[in-house]
């Protein structure tokens, strides 16, 4: 570096260089995983999860929704399943409906995620989601828009399961999700919003 330059190169564990001020060290990481991108079912991935939670208001009651479809793959065998849970937080009422199913059913490899099982369908991409579910008293059919930051795991997205790089695992949030739509139980139907 030439005298006089108030930055230095600094490399990452991966070689990408930082500028940094002088005195201070990078702990910087490259992010490993695109969450547009990462929303997309891969046919040569067998393990792959989507999985959102949320908290919201509904009826003058506070409920937390859980969306959840696996699928998990070992070899030729394995099998995907898909859930939905309704709790209502101020009274502790709960549904659930779980599907289990074979291995991939319900998924496309279309842009953003694509996920059409008997109790949900989830589209859309890291701007704007539609997700609407069923459970055995009821639906809910809501709009998620994504804002902020994603959170990546680790700080990069990826980490090796067993501390094993053939292993790898790639992961991040959007902790951040407006969330709009209808919440109907028992043939009542009410705004949600979160």
């Amino acid at each position: 570096m030439p005298q006089g330059d108030s930055h230095r190169d600094d490399r990452s564990d991966h070689g990408t260089p930082h500028r940094l001020p002088d005195g201070l060290v990078s702990d910087q990481r490259p992010a490993l995983v695109d969450p547009a991108a990462g929303l997309i079912y891969g046919r040569d991935q067998p393990n792959q999860s989507w999985y959102l939670t949320a908290h919201v208001i509904a009826g003058g009651h506070r409920y937390g929704f859980l969306f959840h479809y696996l699928n998990a793959g070992f070899g030729k065998q394995g099998g995907a399943i898909s859930k939905v849970s309704v709790v209502n937080e101020d009274t502790g009422w709960y549904t659930r409906s779980e599907i289990p199913l074979p291995l991939g059913t319900g998924l496309s490899d279309k842009q953003g995620v694509d996920i059409h099982t008997g109790n949900i369908t989830w589209t859309g991409d890291a701007e704007e989601m539609k997700l609407r579910a069923k459970v055995p008293e009821g639906a809910i059919d809501t709009t998620l828009r994504p804002r902020g930051n994603p959170l990546y795991n680790l700080g990069t997205g990826s980490f090796p399961i067993f501390g094993d790089a053939k292993y790898s695992n790639y992961e991040y949030a959007l902790p951040t999700v407006d969330t709009s739509g209808t919440l109907t139980i028992n043939g009542r139907a009410e705004k949600v919003r979160g």
